[in-house]
Formats: structure tokens, C-alpha cells, sequence
């Protein structure tokens, strides 16, 4: 084998030796020894269910449990994981609880089992997980049986991942924890704290999760086109949710989904252009318009200010990113279509609907006569006079911000709004001060630094569209997380950890985060370090890494 099939089989471990067959054999997975024992059982259970209570439906569950159990179990993770997001982005509920019948009587369940507490619908005070939740912690321990039995069922194929991404979860889960700790021991209310910090305590572990089911770029390619799919079908539901309730009864809505929903729209729709710009062609495009359509169609009716800003901001980092031909080309258009923006800009301060809207929104966010402007700043006001208390180690979880400023309450509609106020960053500096903020924030820092240069080592377009995709992201988490309570969603949490353990894969993908670089270095990996140089300039000299499809 020669230097560089060495460094190949190093950074793409396809089975440590093994050849394609065994490979297959263990995508496949073992055959369980005790299926038709159990077949026989869930056949005879499912008798006597239907014999007693004369309910095929409720007869056929545990032949339908068992099955799912049997896929998760005997299926390479990723191909759960990849139902899993799906299933979560795609589930939606109307925003008012009097938009009944049809469609909802499936959809409304759904979404309340994995975005609702388990203990309102079980009546079990020790649940206090979300069904979403809860099914990470058990593609978890998934993940952690058979790594502790040492299967190659997702093992195979695996790209490694930069293990900083995982140190930075590692500190900010543990730097979540001690001002759990903190908050307490400063009569912070532990039970009132738990809705504040468990979406912040949830990236860390979907990171790992989606880095052990991911192998690399292709299938995060994959589990992207999927979201797709799964936030089309919730644009789709919201619509209906308009047509046939909310618009018929003159209902006044906020939202068409969820606040939250502002992140994966406006990252999914800057995924597919940047695909088209890193690989300009016609069929190309004509691949990427209609999600895009699609997705825009569901900000403009979901109807988020800080959608708008985060879709400007994206596509001015895409530019700023963005080197050839194609960026002096798209900088001669800008200067052209400066003074028809600046006439657009104008008319959008007096008109605000149609076309006009995106920019009516976007020129609206600095409106000092917006009512909902005046209360934000205000509450940030006294964010920054909180953090004042405490600017080192903050006041921990459990506590309210102190207001400077008394607002008109708004507990009849959001009782923990001094909890957990809109402006997530602020807030966070007030619970943890600078000491506490940082390590928290550590992992995005890390995202970022890795996609960036991802981007600046990447080989192909597929490469470069990633790297961009994880910095745009990160930049709508944060951004959702400074104008609307960003840290407060699973879905934002979600899209954090995809970007990160994308982030991690990328960057041993394209030698931004060389394999001789470890910050948990044993004595092995000290040793191989001192040959990585080598077998990187092996790898350089010969043949390059092998190049994914776009």
C-alpha cells in the first residue's frame, strides 16, 4: 500500500482492512436470534388485544413498536437519525388552539408529544422531557451500546471528527451545569430554571449524536435534502392552517408556524442558492428554484422580522466569502442596482405589503415609534443593568433580571417573562457573566473558526457550499438568539448541532483541522502525530481526497 492509500485508509477508516464484503455485512447488522420467539409473542398479543377490546388499531401497536424498535436497532443510526430530523422539522401545530378537525387531529398530536413536556400528557411529574428529547437520549444510548460492543454497523465508512467540536460541547455542557449548581446556591428556583437552559444543554449532545450517525459530507448532504422535505410539508400545513382557519375567521396571528421556524427556513433557502453559486449551471438552477420558492414562500408567511435580517446577513457573508469571476460579475450588478435598492428602500417606508414587504420588514427592525421596539429595548436596558449585579460569574439559572426600568407585566400571556426575555444573548451574560457567557458560546466560536477555514481549504463546490452553510447557520442562531429568544427552541438547537458536527467533519475533510492536531492527544496519538506530517505530504503528492458529488 503506498503513503498515500495509507493516509486514505487513515482519514477514512472503511472497515480496518476488511473488504467490501465485510463492510456489507456490517452496514447490514447482525440478524437477531430471537425473532420468530418474538414475532410469535407480539402476534398473540396483538390476538388478544383485538379479541379483548375489538380495536385493530390498538391491536396492531405493538407489532408497529416492535418494528420500530427492530429497524432502529438493526439499521445503521443514520438512516434513523435522518426520520428523526425530518419527523421534527416537518411537525406542526396551529398557533391557536380553536383550529380543530381535519388535518390537525394527526398533526396536533404530534408536534405536542415532541415539542410538549411528557408529563402533561402522561400525568408523570417525573417526565419532564420532551418526546424529542427523549428520543435523542435514545439514539444516545443506541450510539453508546454498540460502540461499548464494539459494532462497525456505523462505525464503517467514518470520517473522524475535529475533536475540538466536541471539547467546546464538552465545556459548555459542563459550564451550563455548575451555574445549575450556582443558581441554586443563590435560591434560584431549580424547577422554574429547567426551561431555560435545556435547549442550551441539548447541543452538546445532538452534536455527538449526528457526528456518530453522519459518516461525512454525503450524508449531511442527505439529512439536508430531507429537512427540505420536512419543513415543505410544515410550510404546507401552515398554509392550510391560513386558508382554512385563520384567514376565513379574521384571525390575528403572530406567526404562521413559530418563531423558531425563522432558522431552518432562512438556512435551507441560502444552502440551495449557495449550491448554485460555488456551481453555477441551468440544470442546476433549475434543481435549486423551486425549494427556494418554496421556502421563501414560508418566510414571507411566517412573517419574522429577524428572517429578513438573517437572509441579508447570510448572503452578505456569501459574499464576502465568494472569490472569481462570478463575485466581480455579481459586485458590478450591486453598483448597477444601487440607486433602484436605495428607490426600493424609500417606497418600502410607506408601502408594506406585496413586494414591498421583505423591505418594509427589514427597514421596521430600527423604528424607534414600533411599540415592540420601544419594550425590547427597554427590557435590554435592564438585561445590561443585570449583568451589572454579576459581570463575572453572573447570577446563575434560576433567576429573574432585575429591572431598572419597570415594564407592564405580561404574565397573563408569558408568566416567565423576566425568566427569559426575548434577547437571548443579553440575557445569557446576565446568567453566567463574561466567565460563564464564554464557555457557553465556546462551541459557535469553534463552528465558526472551522467552516471558516473549510471554506478557504476546500477542493470542490459541495466542500466550500458546507463550509458556508455552517457559518450561515450560526450566524441565524445567533442572530435568532438576539432578536427572539433564540435559545429557547429545540429546532435552533437542532440547527446548532448539525452546523457544529459538520463543522468538525468538514474540517478533517478538507486538512483544516489536520488528523496530527489533538487536544486529547494518549500517548498513541503522540506517536502517530510525528508520522502525520509525512503522510500528509504523501497524500499532497499523490492522488487528492476523493471529491463528493455537489
Amino acid at each position: 500500500m503506498s503513503a498515500a492509500d495509507a493516509t486514505f485508509a487513515e482519514v477514512l477508516p472503511l472497515g480496518h482492512g476488511r473488504g467490501r464484503g465485510a463492510t456489507r455485512a456490517a452496514e447490514r447488522g447482525a440478524r437477531p436470534a430471537l425473532v420468530l420467539p418474538l414475532l410469535g409473542g407480539v402476534v398473540l398479543v396483538a390476538a388478544g388485544v383485538f379479541l379483548t377490546t375489538g380495536k385493530l388499531a390498538l391491536a396492531a401497536a405493538p407489532a408497529l413498536v416492535l418494528a420500530a424498535v427492530a429497524a432502529v436497532w438493526t439499521m445503521p443510526l443514520r438512516h434513523t437519525v435522518y426520520v428523526y430530523l425530518a419527523v421534527l422539522l416537518a411537525a406542526f401545530a396551529p398557533p391557536v388552539a380553536h383550529a380543530d378537525g381535519g388535518v390537525w387531529t394527526v398533526a396536533r398530536p404530534l408536534a405536542e408529544v415532541l415539542f410538549g413536556g411528557l408529563h402533561r400528557l402522561t400525568g408523570i411529574g417525573a417526565l419532564v422531557l420532551t418526546g424529542g428529547e427523549l428520543l435523542a437520549v435514545l439514539l444516545l444510548a443506541v450510539a453508546l451500546v454498540r460502540t461499548l460492543r464494539g459494532s462497525r454497523l456505523d462505525a464503517a465508512g467514518r470520517l473522524p471528527i475535529a475533536n475540538v467540536v466536541l471539547v467546546a460541547c464538552l465545556v459548555s455542557c459542563a459550564a451550563v451545569v455548575l451555574l445549575i449548581v450556582w443558581g441554586a446556591a443563590r435560591g434560584g428556583a431549580v424547577r422554574a430554571s429547567l426551561f431555560q437552559f435545556r435547549n442550551l444543554l441539548l447541543i452538546g449532545p445532538l452534536t455527538v449524536l449526528l457526528s456518530h450517525a453522519f459518516r461525512d459530507l454525503r450524508d449531511f448532504a442527505r439529512a439536508a435534502v430531507l429537512a427540505t422535505v420536512g419543513i415543505a410539508v410544515k410550510i404546507a400545513l401552515g398554509i392550510h392552517f391560513l386558508v382554512a382557519d385563520a384567514w376565513p375567521k379574521a384571525l390575528k396571528i403572530e406567526d404562521m408556524t413559530g418563531h423558531h421556524d425563522t432558522v431552518p427556513y432562512v438556512v435551507l433557502l441560502f444552502v440551495w442558492c449557495a449550491t448554485w453559486v460555488h456551481a453555477p449551471s441551468l440544470r442546476r438552477l433549475l434543481v435549486v428554484l423551486p425549494p427556494v420558492a418554496w421556502l421563501m414562500t414560508g418566510i414571507v408567511l411566517n412573517d419574522r422580522r429577524v428572517a429578513y435580517v438573517t437572509l441579508a446577513a447570510s448572503f452578505g457573508l456569501l459574499y464576502l466569502l465568494m472569490r472569481g469571476p462570478l463575485k466581480r460579475r455579481l459586485t458590478r450588478a450591486l453598483i448597477l442596482a444601487l440607486p433602484f435598492l436605495a428607490v426600493y428602500l424609500l417606497l418600502a417606508r410607506t408601502h408594506s405589503e406585496g413586494i414591498f414587504k421583505p423591505a418594509a420588514q427589514l427597514m421596521s427592525v430600527g423604528d424607534q415609534s414600533d411599540a415592540s421596539n420601544v419594550w425590547r429595548e427597554t427590557e435590554n436596558a435592564n438585561l445590561i443593568f443585570t449583568l451589572g449585579h454579576h459581570p463575572v460569574v453572573g447570577s446563575g439559572w434560576g433567576h429573574e433580571y432585575a429591572e431598572l426600568f419597570v415594564l407592564p407585566s405580561i404574565a397573563s400571556i408569558y408568566p416567565q417573562y423576566r425568566l427569559a426575555p426575548h434577547n437571548s444573548v443579553l440575557w445569557l451574560l446576565g446568567v453566567g457573566g463574561m466567565v460563564g457567557f464564554a464557555l457557553i458560546w465556546m462551541p459557535l466560536v469553534v463552528g465558526v473558526y472551522l467552516a471558516t477555514r473549510s471554506y478557504h481549504h476546500a477542493r470542490t463546490p459541495a466542500e466550500r457550499t458546507a463550509a458556508a452553510g455552517v457559518l450561515a447557520t450560526l450566524l441565524a442562531y445567533v442572530l435568532q438568539a438576539w432578536g427572539d429568544m433564540g435559545t429557547q427552541g429545540m429546532i435552533p438547537a437542532l440547527c446548532a448541532a448539525y452546523a457544529l458536527a459538520l463543522s468538525g467533519k468538514l474540517a478533517r475533510q478538507t486538512g483544516a483541522w489536520p488528523a496530527h492536531v489533538s487536544l486529547l492527544a494518549t500517548r498513541h496519538g503522540r506517536s502517530a502525530a510525528l508520522a502525520a506530517p509525512a503522510r500528509a505530504d504523501a497524500l499532497g503528492a499523490g492522488s487528492p481526497p476523493p471529491r463528493l458529488p455537489p
